[in-house]
C-alpha cells in the first residue's frame, strides 16, 4: 500500500492525488493537518513537515516528482 502524507489546501498534494487516481494506483491519504500522529510520523521519517510525501515499500519520496514516481511505482 502506498501512503501519501498531505495537508489541506496544498496544490502539490492535489496534483499527487490526481496523478495516483488517474493512474489507478490505490493509496492511503494521511492528512497531517488535523491528525497529530501523522505529523509526528512525517517528522520522524523525513525530519520535516514538507508535503506531499509518498511512502512506497518503506521508501520515502519527498515531493511530487512524476518521473521518480513512475519508476518507483512499477508493479502497483
Amino acid at each position: 500500500m502506498i501512503k501519501l502524507y498531505t495537508v489541506h489546501n496544498c496544490e502539490w498534494c492535489v496534483k499527487a492525488k490526481t496523478w495516483l487516481q488517474k493512474n489507478k494506483i490505490s493509496f492511503q491519504e494521511l492528512d497531517t493537518t488535523d491528525v497529530h500522529q501523522y505529523r509526528e510520523d512525517l517528522i520522524f521519517k523525513t525530519g520535516q513537515l514538507a508535503v506531499p510525501v509518498f511512502e512506497v515499500d518503506n521508501r520515502t519520496i519527498i515531493g511530487f516528482n512524476e518521473q521518480l514516481l513512475k519508476t518507483s511505482l512499477k508493479g502497483f
